[in-house]
Formats: structure tokens, sequence, C-alpha cells
């Protein structure tokens, strides 16, 4: 009986603090003060310009970041488009 006791006290011991990193990790997330932050501001449905989506962009750090939209990307038959930004192929 005390070889059963001996083993099951230390696996409750480090199931507890699992249960109490994995609550700690989901409660207080790690977040950079100097992060880019997206959020999605809203959507409109122009009848010029059709559907669009709005985002808001916060760049609080001290590097320079560029945006940039491309038409959608297609895939036929198993393949891909090509990434077109202002009518040149976009290299990621």
């Amino acid at each position: 009986m005390d070889s059963k006791k001996s083993r099951i006290i230390p696996i409750c011991t480090m199931l507890v603090v699992l249960i109490l990193l994995m609550a700690f990790i989901l409660l207080f997330p790690f977040h950079s003060p100097t992060a880019l932050q997206i959020s999605f501001a809203g959507v409109t449905n122009d009848p010029i310009a059709g559907t669009m989506g709005f985002f808001c962009a916060t760049n609080e750090s001290a590097s320079a970041i560029h945006f940039f939209a491309c038409p959608l990307q297609t895939k036929t038959h198993g393949a891909w488009s090509q990434l077109l930004c202002s009518g040149r192929p976009l290299d990621l």
C-alpha cells in the first residue's frame, strides 16, 4: 500500500502543477507592448466598390511596416494562380 501512495502523490502533484501552469498561461497570455496589433473595424456593402472589410493596424514599435492588398489567389485543378500585386508577380 505504501508503494502505491508513494507513486500517487508525485503524480497528483505534477498534475496539479501542470493544471496551474496551463491556467496561468491561458489567463495571462504573453503580449508585447510593441507588437503589431490588428483589429477588425467593420464591413461595408458599397454598391460601387462592393463588400469591403476594414481593419485597424497599430504599430507601436520603432520598425517600419508596409501593408499592401492584392487580389485573391484561386486554386484550380490543384494549382494556385500566380499572386500579382500592381500587375507584377509577388515573390514571398
